[in-house]
């Protein structure tokens, strides 16, 4: 992500240094960005494009993601060399799930990247604060019939409780209450408000919404 008045910096940067400019229409899509079709994508490795292998630098305008520079923080370093002299910048999990929740929600219902949104955010919620390890060589599933452990539902109401504590923008306190109702099995992420597309018709019939 690039502060939308460097993001042509940092092209230039990255053409500087010998990066290949590529098209999204060069590989199969598998980032939320790829559906957006935004942002400028670059070659880091001497790969076909299609190749698995290939390695790719995406720089995204930061107005997409609806962050504020003041929502980001640096990860602190554990050493630092001549080659990498400044800070990475990365924000917190509660920033995270509302940036997801937020543009999840500027998409129409049953988008591909409405629903790439909605993946990225369960795996944060998901991988974040329940606990996913397992012992053997696969994970065993539950029935959707089979009712929780004691175990599992502390283990809830522990992720209930931190969601709970979260900070969010004035405006935008409903992302913590809606969060909290799929974290306590009482919504869930097809839930999340979207933008219903609206469709023109001739002037003898009324506007329709689709949704």
């Amino acid at each position: 992500m690039v502060p939308d008045k460097q993001l042509s910096k940092a092209c230039q940067i990255a053409t500087d240094n010998k990066l290949q400019p590529i098209s999204r229409d060069q590989y199969l899509p598998s980032y939320a960005s790829d559906f957006a079709k935004i942002g400028f994508y670059f070659l880091l490795n001497d790969y076909n494009p299609h190749n698995y292998l290939s390695c790719r630098l995406i720089l995204l305008p930061l107005s997409w993601t609806g962050l504020n520079l003041n929502e980001l923080y640096p990860i602190p370093k554990t050493h630092s060399t001549p080659q990498s002299p400044y800070n990475v910048l990365t924000l917190s999990r509660a920033t995270a799930c509302a940036t997801f929740v937020r543009m999840a929600a500027r998409e129409h219902r049953g988008s591909n990247l409405r629903r790439i949104l909605i993946l990225d955010l369960a795996k944060v919620l998901i991988y974040g604060l329940f606990d996913m390890s397992y012992e053997g060589n696969y994970m065993e599933f539950k029935a959707n019939d089979e009712p929780e452990t004691k175990a599992e539902q502390l283990e809830r109401e522990r992720a209930v409780d931190e969601i709970k504590r979260w900070s969010w923008r004035d405006d935008e306190c409903w992302i913590g209450d809606v969060l909290v109702a799929i974290v306590a099995g009482q919504a869930k992420y097809e839930d999340l408000p979207y933008c219903a597309l609206q469709e023109i018709k001739p002037k003898d019939s009324n506007v329709g919404r689709i949704v």
